[in-house]
């Protein structure tokens, strides 16, 4: 998006089935142009992130998946460690 939009994402149902239709309609409403791409995943829990690495079969995201998946089973909080050298 080139411009800024006031009130284009305001009062959508978020985290709703209708998220979709209520954007593309409020996109048809103002003449914008917009193009469909790939839906993805949303991941919101760690149960959602550990669905999406079962699932995982991209090549380009495999050293990703195995990183998260590694930090999953540790029970890593987050905490950065010291870098290796």
């Amino acid at each position: 998006m080139e411009n800024f939009y006031p009130g284009l994402f305001d009062d959508i149902k978020w985290s709703t089935s209708s998220v979709y239709g209520e954007l593309v309609e409020k996109i048809l409403r103002r003449n914008l142009k917009f193009a469909n791409m790939e839906v993805l995943t949303d991941i919101d829990t760690k149960a959602d992130l550990k669905e999406w690495l079962a699932k995982d079969k991209n090549e380009n995201s495999k050293n990703l998946s195995e990183k998260l998946n590694q930090l999953i089973l540790s029970g890593n909080s987050g905490k950065h460690e010291a870098a290796e050298q």
